[in-house]
């Protein structure tokens, strides 16, 4: 298994580490909130935890995506790629999925408790954002 994220990038004049994650297991390919990749393939797998810009780009999805990738995202999320006729999973905290024989993923609750994190607006718990625990193999 090989596991790649690309470092920081700039939002608001500060260096920011996005949670953007390439997994590569045996022929799978996943990628978790794409954004500034480059040369990264395509992707079988695109898991999304919401659509705020630190976590959500369509160009980076426009351009690993692939006719048979499946999107797995919140309905924040899925809102915003209706019009591109992806193959969307959308999910919701404490939702399971099981993706191939190898692959399967439950959907856990991400929240801020306080209303403003650093510069970011407050994700609250009604927005129902996820992150993932995906089990491969």
């Amino acid at each position: 298994m090989e596991i790649t994220t690309w470092g920081a990038i700039k939002v608001n004049q500060s260096d920011f580490f996005p949670s953007s994650f390439r997994i590569k297991s045996k022929d799978k390919v996943i990628f978790i909130d794409p954004i500034e990749i480059n040369d990264a393939g395509k992707a079988d797998y695109i898991f999304l935890t919401h659509a705020h810009p630190d976590h959500f780009s369509i160009k980076d999805i426009k351009a690993i995506v692939k006719p048979e990738t499946i999107v797995v995202c919140p309905k924040g999320a899925a809102k915003k790629l209706r019009k591109y006729n992806y193959n969307l999973k959308e999910v919701k905290p404490g939702d399971n999925c099981i993706l191939d024989a190898s692959i399967k993923c439950k959907a856990v609750a991400a929240y801020n408790t306080r209303p403003v994190f650093l510069w970011i607006k407050a994700h609250p718990k009604s927005s129902q954002n996820v992150g993932y625990v995906i089990s491969i193999d």
